[in-house]
């Protein structure tokens, strides 16, 4: 746990992933998280980890802001990120909640792939090149509550079924 995430900063000067979870119940809480390889690698990754919380830090100038890959039960609430190519990227993962978080100025919001029973709930979503959030053959998904604005796509939806959404603002986005 850090001591605020505008003090503790944890900076991968470019190179690669800045954090990989492989563990079960870790919290990440209280810093910036920043700098990943631009070309593959996110600031935080999480690799066959369950029961882990991602919480209230500021995630940026990474590939992907937070990764999950065949981890589920996770939460990632009340984070910034910004200036990502994916700020969340959920593959392969299943039951995680993403929820009050802020994501701005990126390529993709919310990227869902060949996933399901997952949450995304009361986000924001603002000046994303391409899609809010994007669910690619993937089940069962609950998106409710979010806020997408100024995006080219609002909620895109491909190759899926049997997924919920409702209660959605979807502002100036062109697609």
């Amino acid at each position: 746990v850090g001591l605020g995430r505008d003090i503790t900063t944890i900076d991968g000067s470019h190179l690669s992933t800045v954090i990989i979870i492989t563990a079960d119940n870790v919290v990440v809480s209280g810093f910036h998280v920043r700098n990943s390889s631009t070309t593959k690698g996110a600031a935080i990754r999480m690799d066959r980890a369950n029961n882990n919380l991602i919480v209230e830090n500021n995630i940026s100038d990474s590939y992907e802001g937070v990764y999950l890959s065949s981890s589920s039960n996770n939460a990632i609430l009340s984070n910034t990120l910004a200036n990502n190519d994916y700020c969340v990227e959920i593959s392969a993962s299943s039951n995680n909640v993403v929820s009050n978080n802020t994501m701005t100025n990126s390529l993709e919001g919310i990227g869902i792939f060949t996933s399901s029973n997952n949450i995304v709930s009361n986000n924001t979503m603002t000046h994303n090149t391409n899609d809010g959030i994007g669910i690619y053959t993937s089940s069962n998904n609950i998106v409710k509550n979010n806020i997408i604005s100024e995006n080219s796509y609002g909620i895109v939806l491909s190759t899926s079924h049997n997924n919920v959404v409702t209660r959605n603002s979807r502002y100036l986005s062109t697609k």
